[in-house]
């Protein structure tokens, strides 16, 4: 359940929930404002105790990666990786430049390209 433009607590206990995505409302406050980080945090923890992987997205820089490192979020997105490019193109650079788009230290030992490109599919 992803792109629906609400969230709710509720629906952690309701769904099987995967992956929670951190609005980029919060991560556009990292550096500015104490309430975006502390909330950022939360929610990290939260998903983490839950193990539900977390993806922020809106990553424009180098501090809120970093910040959003230190407070354990797994997964990134945003114009810090890249802009926006379709999907042939997009298996291509990720394939020859995947360290790059990494925002974990640590990644999935996954050596089949065929699997990766069919988690990519299914988090498209």
């Amino acid at each position: 359940m992803t792109g629906i433009g609400y969230s709710s607590l509720s629906y952690l206990q309701k769904m099987d929930v995967d992956i929670l995505k951190i609005d980029k409302s919060f991560v556009d406050g990292l550096e500015t404002e104490s309430n975006s980080r502390d909330l950022c945090k939360v929610m990290i923890m939260l998903a983490l105790q839950l193990n539900i992987q977390v993806v922020a997205e809106g990553i424009e820089n180098e501090k809120q990666k970093q910040y959003l490192l230190e407070a354990g979020c797994q997964f990134g997105q945003g114009y810090l990786f890249s802009k926006p490019m379709p999907f042939l193109q997009f298996q291509e650079y990720y394939f020859s430049h995947q360290s790059l788009l990494d925002l974990a230290e640590v990644n999935l030992a996954i050596g089949d390209t065929e699997y990766k490109v069919e988690l990519i599919k299914k988090a498209i």
